[in-house]
């Protein structure tokens, strides 16, 4: 499926909606999991590429990773109310549960079983970001340089332990200047 026939252009105020209300609501432990699964498997609206291509964008630009990509998102489906939709149903339901749970959590944070249950999340939600990293690496086998480009950035970071923003800019830029080459090097040939 290419990106074109993946777009989300055409989706109405309501799909956008119900889409990242989804992603917000069951997006526990890593709410990029959720969105890769409901926008690219249950939806359709991207392959895995044309979806890296805008998580890509959504991590470049400052704040939460997922907001971001529900306003682009929403932006391309219907402008300025799409955006605000998308970003409403990804936020305002999630967001009305955390502070449901900060009051009875802050009534219970000591207790052993808690602080072993959060642990245990800890772990789960750490698996599940490795796990979908995995599976957009996969997806993006066929550009064996956008493997390099992220392995490099993986050591980068988790190796070397070079801050994440600077890794962004650099890898990022890297990854940009080699792309644009490889296009003018297939539109001479």
């Amino acid at each position: 499926m290419s990106a074109e026939e993946a777009s989300p252009h055409d989706h109405s105020l309501a799909e956008l909606a119900g889409a990242f209300l989804k992603i917000g609501l069951l997006g526990f432990g890593g709410v990029a999991v959720m969105a890769r699964r409901v926008l690219v498997e249950e939806r359709g609206w991207f392959d895995d590429e044309a979806y890296a291509q805008m998580l890509g964008l959504a991590q470049a630009l400052p704040g939460a990773n997922t907001v971001n990509l529900a306003v682009l998102i929403g932006d391309r489906a219907q402008g300025s109310p799409g955006a605000l939709a998308a970003l409403a149903a990804l936020i305002a339901p999630p967001l009305a549960l955390l502070i449901a749970i900060l009051l009875v959590y802050d009534r219970i944070e000591t207790l052993p079983l808690v602080r072993a249950a959060l642990a245990g999340m800890a772990s789960t939600g750490a698996g599940l970001v490795f796990g979908t990293g995995l599976r957009l690496a996969w997806g993006l086998r066929r550009r064996r340089t956008g493997l390099l480009f992220g392995l490099a950035a993986m050591v980068l970071v988790a190796g070397l332990h070079a801050p994440l923003a600077w890794t962004a800019l650099f890898a990022g830029l890297a990854s940009m200047l080699y792309a644009a080459w490889a296009l003018r090097r297939e539109a001479r040939a």
